[in-house]
């Protein structure tokens, strides 16, 4: 089965919520929390003409509604609008964000990159996360075409970044046009 247009995926390990530690410990039984969505899917089929970097059976990094149950108006739970039978859904290209090769290697998908933090002494406020400054973490290959490269210290536009915690880290998820500079 294969769509025109559309990815089919499953998520991982075939949970929707993502709201176990390591330990074992519940963080959250919310299904209302959008931060403890599923937000890591396997890749079933590409659609299609579909010629990117995107290939079956990899990993992907998607938008956190994607696998999310929702309430109607009565209060009774719904699927995903995304959701197909069992453990399929379908998907855009647009809300994939980032791919995870078999081998590890990790790339944000154009027009995506992911930022890690940058953490400062703030005159007057303590330590805390610097504004408009972060490491780029995981370029995608137009920034890397323009010279950008992994753990450079980039200058971003206001409020452009969005947080994810994925893969044991905390990262912003961003349009790579929202990169104003690059510190040298």
């Amino acid at each position: 089965m294969r769509s025109p247009i559309y990815f089919l995926i499953k998520p991982l390990d075939g949970k929707d919520y993502n709201n176990e530690t390591e330990s074992g410990v519940i963080t959250t039984t919310s299904v209302e929390d959008h931060n403890y969505t599923q937000r890591i899917a396997e890749v079933i089929k590409t659609p299609i003409k579909y010629n990117g970097v995107i290939r079956d059976g990899d990993k992907v990094v998607v938008h956190h509604n994607v696998f999310r149950t929702q309430y109607n108006n009565q209060g009774i739970p719904l699927p995903s609008r995304n959701h197909i039978k069992d453990d399929l859904y379908y998907l855009e290209e647009e809300l994939i964000y980032m791919v995870v090769k078999d081998n590890g290697v990790k790339e944000a998908v154009f027009p995506f990159c992911f930022v890690s933090p940058l953490v400062g002494d703030v005159k007057f406020e303590g330590v805390k996360e610097v504004l408009n400054k972060a490491i780029l973490k995981y370029p995608n290959k137009h920034l890397i075409e323009q010279g950008f490269i992994e753990d450079d210290i980039v200058f971003l536009k206001k409020d452009s970044e969005y947080e994810f915690n994925l893969f044991d880290e905390k990262l912003y998820m961003m349009k790579s046009n929202r990169i104003l500079c690059k510190e040298d």
